[in-house]
């Protein structure tokens, strides 16, 4: 086809001729449009993934606030006590924290539980943090090592006395010796840690049941 010439000499057609800045421009739409389609789905929008509108800066947070309040309370003697009902509290207090500061955001029932767990181990933390700095300073500087000594070994022989069976006796003079009073708190702490764990998920799951829901608009 000769530059210059405006119908086609065989078949008298009018020539088109595209320039190469036009091709570049027609190529960057496209792919423009490609990216486009394999951007994700808004999770503003009802149709988006739920879990990708979770914004888990603010829901560790969250989840720090109300660890760290269910630790101030199980240090509370008259309130420890209530300790099971507290637990599951805590970590659906996570999720109702995080609805305020969110309340078009849908908490799933996964994102509940993980909002519940982070609170039992940040409450696990503070409740060790604290009581081993309320040992040190019960042994190192008030020297009330051999009383807090007497009072566990009184409180596994009062546990002693109710249970007469030779096995269990053994099992109990074992605990009133230094290393089983040390393997007694260990155990202790693993099982605090345990049910930390399990029933604050829980209360966060049932914290994203209730509260989860996206506000209405």
């Amino acid at each position: 086809m000769e530059h210059g010439t405006p119908f086609c000499p065989k078949c008298n057609a009018p020539q088109i001729r595209v320039s190469p800045a036009l091709r570049e421009e027609e190529r960057g739409r496209q792919l423009e449009e490609s990216e486009r389609k394999l951007q994700p789905p808004d999770s503003s929008q009802p149709g988006g993934p739920p879990d990708s509108a979770i914004d888990w800066h603010l829901a560790r947070i969250c989840a720090i606030v109300a660890g760290a309040l269910l630790a101030a309370v199980m240090m509370v003697p008259p309130l420890v006590t209530f300790a099971f009902i507290w637990m599951p509290w805590a970590g659906s207090l996570a999720v109702q924290l995080y609805k305020r500061k969110r309340p078009s955001a849908l908490v799933t029932r996964g994102a509940g539980a993980r909002m519940g767990v982070t609170t039992g181990f940040v409450a696990f933390i503070a409740l060790v943090v604290f009581k081993s700095a309320e040992m040190a300073i019960a042994v190192f500087a008030l020297h009330e090592g051999p009383q807090l000594a007497a009072s566990l070994r009184a409180q596994v022989q009062q546990a002693a006395a109710s249970n007469p069976d030779p096995q269990a006796q053994k099992l109990i003079q074992f605990f009133l010796t230094p290393d089983g009073l040390a393997l007694l708190a260990v155990t202790g702490m693993v099982f605090l840690c345990f049910l930390l764990l399990l029933l604050c998920t829980l209360g966060g799951l049932l914290g994203a049941l209730i509260f989860g829901k996206r506000a209405r608009t």
